[in-house]
This record gives C-alpha cells, sequence and structure tokens, in this order.
C-alpha cells in the first residue's frame, strides 16, 4: 500500500522498511506504547492492559504492573516500556482488548517487526551494546489476578 509516507521510506531506506497498514493506523491514532531512556536497566509491564492471544482467551490485565513498573523506573532511572496512560485508559473504560493491541508474548514472527514492544525492546538493546558488551538487565514486571 503506497503511502506518502512509505514512499518517503521506500526511496530513503528501500522497500524492507517500508511500513504495514496496522502500523500506520497506529501512528496516526497517537502513542500506545511509553518508553522512556534512563539507565541500562530496562522495566516492562506488558501485560497492564487487556490484550488479544492468538488462538487463545483474550489476556485480563494484570492489575499495578504499570504502577509498579513506572513507580521502579522513576525511582531507579531505569529505562521503561508500559502501555502508554492514553492506552490504559481507552482499556480500562472499554473492559476488552483492542483488536490492535496483543499481547507481546503471542506476537508471531511475520509481524515481529509491527509490534511496539519488539520495536522498543531493540531499540533499548540496541543503545546499550555498544557500551556495555556483557548485556543489559531486564525486569519484566508480571501480575496475578486474585480468583
Amino acid at each position: 500500500h503506497e503511502t506518502a509516507l512509505n514512499e518517503m521510506v521506500s526511496g530513503r531506506r528501500g522497500r524492507d522498511f517500508m511500513v504495514s497498514e496496522r502500523v500506520l493506523a497506529r501512528m496516526l491514532r497517537g502513542r500506545t506504547v511509553l518508553c522512556s531512556d534512563g539507565g541500562g536497566m530496562l522495566v516492562t509491564a506488558p501485560h497492564g492492559i487487556w490484550l488479544k492471544r492468538p488462538n487463545h482467551p483474550v489476556h485480563k490485565p494484570e492489575v499495578f504492573t504499570s504502577f509498579l513498573a513506572i513507580s521502579i523506573s522513576e525511582a531507579t532511572g531505569a529505562s521503561l516500556c508500559v502501555w502508554s496512560s492514553e492506552e490504559r485508559v481507552k482499556n480500562e473504560f472499554r473492559c476488552r482488548a483492542d483488536d490492535a493491541n496483543t499481547d507481546p508474548n503471542y506476537t508471531s514472527g511475520a509481524t515481529l517487526a509491527e509490534s511496539p514492544w519488539y520495536r522498543a525492546l531493540a531499540r533499548h538493546a540496541r543503545r546499550f551494546q555498544s557500551v556495555n558488551k556483557s548485556g543489559v538487565v531486564h525486569f519484566d514486571i508480571h501480575g496475578r489476578r486474585d480468583v
């Protein structure tokens, strides 16, 4: 699908860097993932909202995980990746998964490059690859719903 953005991208970087309709829709509707560039430690909370899981039931939000990740990041100066406040509010109001929000743990290889989570983690790894050859610390916050 040719768009002005894809024409510009393909002209500068080649067709492999063009973005899909799904990514374009995300860009137009606003930020879905909040990322902050802090230190080498990365704190994530991927399950803070309702999420689609292909061929599985919808994943319910893990309460307080985004809050914990943000708090840890602020207290330590760590880098952060959580769903944006806009996405969390919209999701909480609707009480169902947005079709565009797929659980990062269930992202297929074919759509990996479109995942905001994958892009954020890959960018973080690239930032610190040259600085720290031994890698970075990644805290992935998960929760459990009370039954």
